[in-house]
């Protein structure tokens, strides 16, 4: 009996580090990772953006991380947790620009999206899914609603300097949906916005949680940093994928 309980531990444990190969991971789209983070790697403070919570010690053109990420994300389908979508900007402005936002949450309800939806009209279409793998999946059907060509391009495409805006698709947090994309086998791009502050420093005041952007998976998973461009306190880094992986059909 003993064994019989240590060979169903040990199954259990393949089948939670597997769990993306008992998905059709090759009807999903191609997807990158967008992200903004301090010096520390702190992404989010009580789920509020850590330079908006310290503006002293924000960098004066901080605005251009917002302006990278509304240029990479317009007209494309965002997925994001619950917290960024709802604790960042309750009134959705944040999001507004995106063509169709997927929240990925086990708590939220539909009234929810409904009830952020009716603070601004004219944002996308808001959809919930319960899992990174569902709104995977829901991505995939919205973009075969629409055709969209950009979709269907392999891994040596990936690889061109025009990349970034070919992809369709991105993921923009929080720190346990970056967590998961980042090992998703249709992973293929990071875009960080690395903000010159310290967003925990000593003395300050106690806060409830504090959001950190898992850097160590970079490495873990195969990406590699390609290119970076400093801009005054801002530097913006794009990280590729290098493993080659087979042509991924979104049809």
């Amino acid at each position: 009996m003993t064994s019989w309980f240590r060979t169903m531990r040990q199954a259990r444990r393949i089948s939670h580090r597997c769990s993306f190969c008992t998905s059709n991971t090759t009807k999903q789209p191609i997807f990158g990772i967008i992200a903004a983070l301090t010096k520390d790697g702190v992404i989010g403070i009580d789920g509020v953006l850590p330079w908006k919570l310290r503006m002293e010690n924000a960098p004066t053109n901080i605005s251009l991380d917002r302006d990278r990420f509304v240029t990479l994300t317009s007209n494309k389908i965002l997925i994001l947790g619950r917290r960024t979508f709802a604790d960042e900007d309750p009134t959705g402005e944040h999001v507004k620009h995106a063509r169709v936002c997927i929240v990925v949450s086990k708590s939220m309800n539909q009234l929810d999206l409904v009830a952020v939806k009716r603070n601004n009209e004219v944002g996308p279409t808001v959809k919930l899914a319960r899992s990174l793998d569902e709104a995977l999946d829901m991505a995939s059907n919205e973009l075969l609603l629409v055709n969209d060509e950009s979709t269907h391009f392999d891994q040596g495409e990936v690889l061109k300097d025009d990349v970034l805006h070919k992809i369709q698709c991105w993921v923009a947090g929080g720190e346990m949906i970056y967590k998961e994309a980042l090992q998703h086998p249709n992973a293929n791009v990071v875009h960080l916005t690395l903000v010159d502050m310290i967003a925990k420093q000593k003395g300050q005041q106690h806060y409830a949680t504090i959001a950190h952007f898992p850097m160590d998976y970079l490495g873990r998973y195969g990406f590699q940093e390609k290119c970076w461009e400093t801009m005054g306190g801002i530097t913006f880094c794009l990280y590729k994928k290098h493993e080659a992986l087979p042509r991924i059909q979104t049809t």
